[in-house]
């Protein structure tokens, strides 16, 4: 579409921690503005806006998976109402990495401006090509590696390498008139990442000494001490799960987590397990990862899933998605008894990642739902294998000494991570004066080479259901509509069918539906003539229900009513592509015309009388009974309905 499109409903996010402030000022004359509107206070839906000399950057623009009290949400966006009036200043879109939280939302930003550039690295915006390619978006993109410098506007951009779970990670230096800022994305400093590739700290100590006005680091893990582990202590337990496993292998991670399927496919190779990928996004990432070469696959190791059919149980690896417990994903619908793949007794399942803050209760639920069929659940709780993809306390603190940053903002993490961060820096020589705990929707100016709150933006959380919730309905609050969207297929190739929200009039397969066609079927007395009739029954070709006499008005020494005109056929019902007198349906539906269809052509539809109540049907031997020709009846003939009187 070339017009916005009205994305989702909204939920009011976090409280405002200065619910005192108003709407912002105007930005002083080479001010520099910095505005979150996703990413602080919570973990995922990271998007930064930074606004100088009347031009917008953005800096990633990620989405946030739903809690267990949002039913009927996908995925949940930033709130782009502060920039939609200026959708023709943004000069880029900056893309750090390829995870979902920070890529996801870019679809619906390209919804309201097609032709904003676009500018990450190769793997990165391979990710983000795939997927605007289900959106019907081509995108202006502009790739860049680390050590590149491009202007994009009032933007001097300078980019670095950084290590992280994903490979072709960057953060970003920003030189503007108001000074410089630095922004790390997601990073780890580990020594011995299996692409070789670290974090360049040699620039992060050059930039520090051109001096850095606003530092903004991520606090993921920042109340974790020490160092994280490097990824490469996580092959011996890895290798163990493949050796000992008595029947298949299932391995959940993360569809864009290539350094942890990189170590799946070498464990496997070195046993001799053929594996499989399930699950759509699973099988698309890790396609463009091995064609651009960041996945190095062994030849004849990847197989499909119907080839696996042919091998026996201890020679199978599979790797899915849902280690978050997404309810839509491959290992929560394995859990459900809701997909192809059956997990039995023997089978190892092998969760290889963290537990994202809010999604404990789902991912306990998943492994519950595994355990209950038989399985053997290794994580994180029992067995090392995984590790963070964040910088712990020990590497935040190193950052700052060599940076030394005269303004600090705290990014990535929920209120604790903000504030641990934040003590990190004071406890390294930053100002406390000059460290802004922020939150989403908060404006923070850099003036004069000092950062300080100024005011507000909205910055709600826009929830988007591709499947369906209504608003206000089970817990989803009252907002603009969803954006209608359909059922999709997974690796597996089975149909994912989801609650999607009908069109105006439309009717979906509910218990009311199912039991308005069964009373249809039944033979309802205001839909068939013959009060014996049974739909169902001559349906599956048994002979029609015949049903014992019943004593008229008359026999009863009840008068009987005047006669009845004869029930129109326009004010039948129509069934879909049901023609008269079949199964016991009703007649077609006719507009305009009584007596012609819907093409012009005369209607074809069965004589019908008047409603019939038990009690009300007329014998001839009834002394009651009015005179034959009294009774009238209806009869079709070219197109014209015409009464007849009635012989008996």
């Amino acid at each position: 579409m070339d017009h916005p499109v009205p994305l989702s409903g909204y939920r009011q996010g976090m409280s405002h921690p200065h619910p005192e402030l108003k709407a912002a000022p105007p930005l002083p004359e080479g001010g520099l503005r910095v505005i979150a509107l996703g990413g602080l206070g919570e973990i995922g839906r990271n998007m930064t806006v930074f606004e100088h000399a009347g031009k917008l950057l953005i800096v990633d623009c990620g989405v946030l998976f739903p809690e267990e009290t949002q039913p009927g949400v996908d995925v949940i966006l930033p709130d782009f109402t502060s920039i939609r009036d200026r959708l023709d200043d943004i000069v880029a879109v900056v893309l750090t990495h390829g995870h979902e939280d920070h890529i996801g939302g870019v679809p619906y930003l390209l919804r309201e401006r097609r032709d904003i550039p676009v500018v990450g690295s190769k793997l990165t915006l391979a990710f983000l090509e795939a997927k605007l390619k289900e959106h019907g978006i081509r995108p202006r993109s502009v790739r860049v590696r680390e050590g590149d410098r491009r202007d994009f506007g009032p933007f001097d951009c300078e980019f670095v390498a950084v290590n992280h779970s994903i490979p072709d990670s960057l953060a970003v230096a920003i030189r503007t008139g108001a000074g410089m800022v630095l922004h790390t994305g997601d990073f780890k400093m580990d020594q011995f990442p299996l692409d070789d590739r670290i974090t360049d700290l040699r620039a992060f100590a050059r930039l520090g000494e051109e001096g850095v006005d606003l530092f903004l680091t991520d606090s993921t893990n920042a109340e974790v001490p020490g160092f994280t582990t490097s990824e490469r202590e996580l092959n011996p337990a890895i290798e163990q799960v493949m050796r000992t496993a008595p029947r298949r292998v299932i391995v959940s991670s993360f569809a864009s987590h290539v350094h942890r399927i990189q170590q799946v496919l070498d464990a496997a190779h070195q046993h001799g397990r053929k594996v499989a990928f399930v699950g759509r996004s699973m099988v698309r990432n890790m396609g463009i990862a091995r064609d651009l070469g960041y996945l190095k696959v062994p030849s004849g190791l990847v197989v499909s899933t119907k080839e696996l059919e042919k091998l026996p149980d201890h020679k199978i690896a599979l790797v899915c998605t849902g280690s978050q417990g997404e309810p839509m994903a491959a290992l929560s619908r394995m859990a459900n008894r809701d997909h192809m793949i059956r997990i039995g007794k023997g089978d190892t399942v092998l969760l290889a990642s963290s537990l994202i803050p809010g999604n404990e209760n789902a991912i306990y639920r998943v492994i519950n739902g595994l355990t209950r069929w038989g399985a053997h659940v290794v994580h994180k709780g029992n067995a090392k294998v995984h590790v963070s993809g964040h910088a712990s306390a020990g590497e935040l603190v190193y950052c700052y000494n060599i940076v030394k940053p005269r303004n600090v903002m705290p990014v990535h993490g929920e209120w604790r991570h903000l504030r641990a961060n934040g003590d990190l820096a004071i406890r390294t020589g930053v100002d406390p004066e000059r460290v802004v705990i922020a939150e989403d929707g908060v404006v923070v100016d850099l003036v004069d080479g000092r950062a300080s709150v100024t005011g507000k933006v909205p910055a709600r959380q826009r929830l988007r259901g591709r499947h369906g919730g209504r608003r206000g309905h089970r817990g989803i609050p009252q907002g603009p509509p969803h954006p209608r969207g359909g059922g999709r297929r997974d690796g597996g190739g089975d149909r994912r069918r989801g609650h999607r929200r009908p069109r105006r009039g439309t009717r979906l397969p509910g218990p009311r539906l199912r039991a308005r066609r069964q009373h249809l079927r039944a033979g309802h007395p205001r839909h068939r003539e013959d009060p014996g009739h049974r739909g169902r029954g001559r349906r599956r070709g048994r002979a029609p229900a015949r049903t014992a006499h019943r004593p008229c008005r008359g026999e009863l020494g009840v008068p009987h009513p005047p006669p009845q005109a004869p029930h129109h056929p326009r004010h039948h019902r129509r069934l879909s592509n049901t023609r008269a007198g079949v199964r016991g349906r009703t007649p077609m539906r006719t507009r305009g015309n009584p007596a012609t269809s819907r093409s012009g052509r005369p209607a074809r539809h069965r004589p019908t009388g008047s409603a019939r109540r038990p009690g009300d049907e007329r014998c001839a031997g009834c002394p009651a009974a009015p005179p034959a020709a009294d009774l009238p009846t209806e009869r079709q003939h070219d197109g014209h309905a015409h009464q007849s009187q009635a012989r008996l």
